[in-house]
């Protein structure tokens, strides 16, 4: 405890010493926040972390958690990173599995793509590729991801087809949107949190 209080009390005195000195010691994160939701557009926490050297976990303090401020080394190396090219193929095992995670919900395969084609200003979006193919485009990677982050935070319907897309999803064990808050939902050894989902099935699945 007393090795501790000494040790904020140091980093205070630094913090203090810099700032008389006009050092600035740390930097508001917005900037850096934004040019990460850019990023994640057609990048994983886990690429982002590997081209700028930057912890995963200190990634997502700065994109989920509310961090205000960072130090001026951090800022450079984030900012340093560029956006992958919409036409890149990407893994799309993140893509599949805000579909599933949706389908879970009881958002149907026809509905999440028909969205998808709105945002892309076509008629229709072959989702079925998606679910089976291994690799999509950074572009429609994202647009999935906008049509997965609108429709989380939505009620689905209820009816049939609703109540059979759940059903669907239940005998496939695919993980529903709570399952995948606290670990990267596009990193392939990444595995879906069950304790976090509340028993809303017929039965819970088996942890």
């Amino acid at each position: 405890m007393a090795v501790d209080q000494a040790r904020r009390v140091t980093a205070a005195t630094k913090q203090r010493k810099a700032h008389s000195l006009g050092i600035k010691t740390r930097v508001d994160a917005t900037r850096v926040r934004q040019h990460l939701q850019l990023l994640r557009r057609t990048m994983s926490v886990r690429e982002i972390a590997e081209d700028s050297g930057i912890t995963g976990t200190s990634i997502w303090n700065i994109l989920l958690h509310g961090q205000r401020t960072v130090m001026p080394t951090t800022e450079e190396k984030i900012l340093a990173v560029t956006p992958i090219n919409g036409y890149v193929l990407l893994d799309s095992i993140g893509s599949r599995r805000r579909v599933q995670a949706l389908t879970a919900m009881g958002w149907t395969g026809e509905e999440i793509g028909r969205r998808v084609a709105m945002r892309r200003g076509d008629t229709w979006a072959n989702i079925t590729r998606v679910m089976q193919g291994r690799r999509i485009t950074a572009s429609l990677a994202h647009e999935i991801n906008v049509v997965y982050a609108d429709l989380r935070e939505l009620a689905p319907p209820t009816d049939l087809a609703a109540s059979r897309a759940k059903a669907r999803a239940q005998r496939a064990r695919w993980a529903p949107p709570a399952a995948w808050e606290s670990v990267d939902i596009d990193d392939p050894d990444a595995r879906p949190d069950w304790s976090a989902v509340p028993c809303a099935f017929g039965a819970c699945p088996a942890r």
